[in-house]
């Protein structure tokens, strides 16, 4: 026979590293991951707020220097210049300054 006892009981030799090689299938995690960030994207999207500005409309930017409780939490109004993606360039004591377009709260008129 010309094996080992071991060998004849689980018909491969314990000494065969190629034997010991583990085959993972990666598709299925894979497509586990994907439909979980789809999941989440969705459930994300959901409560982002949509933002229209146009230029011409009035702004206001969020203070984030706010040193006290007496500070406004809103500076402005300020004027659209531009609207791109994701910034808007206003018109800030008479300089353009670009920021960001969840730094800014339309102005409401009541």
């Amino acid at each position: 026979m010309n094996c080992s006892p071991n060998e004849l009981v689980r018909g491969f030799s314990e000494l065969d590293l190629l034997q010991w090689s583990i085959v993972i299938d990666t598709a299925e995690p894979f497509q586990r991951i994907e439909t979980q960030q789809k999941f989440d994207n969705l459930k994300l999207n959901n409560k982002r707020l949509k933002y229209n500005y146009a230029t011409g409309d009035l702004v206001l930017l969020r203070n984030y220097l706010n040193k006290g409780k007496f500070e406004p939490n809103f500076l402005g109004p300020y004027e659209v210049v531009k609207v791109s993606t994701n910034t808007i360039k206003i018109r800030k004591e008479g300089k353009v300054e670009e920021v960001n377009i969840k730094r800014v709260n339309p102005l409401k008129g009541w």
